[in-house]
């Protein structure tokens, strides 16, 4: 019978690979300045210059320089802190959560719900032509500057497919990746292994929740559903394995909503599922629809206690474009 010895949930997003001196160009010169379709958390589109109008320099004070390296240096230290609890918890095999953003999936085939059954992940390789020079450095950090290769873990992937079935999930199951430089394995999965394993060889398990592309994203109470039923299909595993569990990804972005991240946080530290199945899918539109991985994890933390989270409300911008970047920590419970 496996156990889980740890779950963990972690952000990825891109500022978590550069220096904070590379923040504002982030936000200059892509997704914010020129972003024609921020989410707003009504889940309404406006553009940046229609936001700005609209919520002023509210955030003024906090989109500096002196704030970044403040912000950049406590989130480097909760990534340690993950990989110091990643090793000591000596896993067997790691579960990562994630979402694929037209990295291994595309408009021909993107499920709702997918496992990964290979033998190997590859990652997809972005070119470079064009990149400006922060884009080159995430993904570098997201290893999609080449194909890089990780173990997988394809038996255990197989049992939980099939134990996944019998708990009336529909699950798509694929085992190869033919073309990396056309297809593989992205940020969700690539920055995990590259920030916080610390170059381990530990096999993995990808979980692939479509959170993001519509019709058929996984509604809030699906995807905390799903986390029971994936703790009950790593229980029913035939070996005594150990596993560890990350979710990769959220929280709120690309506005930073931080009273709705602390809602969530606070919701899964209490292991209320009722909340999180209840989250209005509107405010889980487009970046902010990773925190799906976050709900997914939830439904996995049974007889599990918090070790320790940390929550860092990021605003690169004065109107308040950012993320809110999350991690967390919970092990196996010390009460008799």
């Amino acid at each position: 019978m496996a156990k889980i010895v740890m779950a963990a949930g972690m952000s990825h997003g891109p500022m978590l690979a550069l220096e904070p001196e590379m923040w504002f160009a982030r936000a200059r010169d892509e997704m914010d300045s020129k972003e024609p379709h921020i989410n707003k958390p009504d889940g309404s589109f406006v553009t940046y210059t229609q936001f700005h109008t609209e919520v002023g320099d509210k955030y003024n004070d906090q989109a500096t320089l002196e704030n970044f390296t403040v912000q950049h240096s406590i989130c480097q230290a909760a990534l340690d802190r993950l990989a110091d609890d990643l090793e000591a918890s000596r896993p067997d095999i790691v579960l990562i959560i994630g979402n694929d953003q037209k990295e291994l999936f595309n408009g021909a085939n993107s499920p709702a719900l997918a496992i990964y059954q290979g033998n190997e992940l590859a990652t997809y390789r972005r070119k470079p032509d064009g990149m400006p020079a922060w884009r080159v450095a995430v993904s570098k950090a997201y290893g999609m500057d080449r194909v890089r290769r990780y173990p997988g873990s394809p038996e255990a992937a197989t049992q939980v497919t099939a134990s996944l079935l019998q708990l009336q999930f529909d699950v798509s199951a694929c085992d190869s990746i033919p073309d990396p430089e056309k297809q593989g394995f992205g940020h969700a999965y690539g920055f995990v292994v590259e920030r916080i394993f610390r170059g381990a060889a530990w096999p993995i398990l990808p979980v692939l929740i479509n959170t993001i592309f519509p019709p058929n994203v996984p509604t809030p109470a699906r995807c905390h559903q799903l986390g029971l039923a994936l703790k009950q299909s790593i229980a029913d595993l035939s070996d005594d394995l150990r596993i560890a569990v990350i979710a990769s990804g959220g929280l709120s972005h690309f506005i930073c909503e931080e009273a709705f991240d602390l809602e969530v946080l606070d919701a899964i530290q209490r292991q209320d599922g009722a909340y999180l199945s209840s989250i209005p899918e509107e405010k889980l539109t487009s970046g902010s629809s990773e925190t799906r991985s976050w709900i997914v994890l939830a439904g996995m933390l049974g007889g599990l206690d918090e070790q320790w989270t940390e929550y860092v409300p990021i605003r690169r911008t004065p109107p308040g474009t950012g993320q809110g970047m999350a991690f967390g920590v919970w092990g196996p419970s010390s009460r008799t």
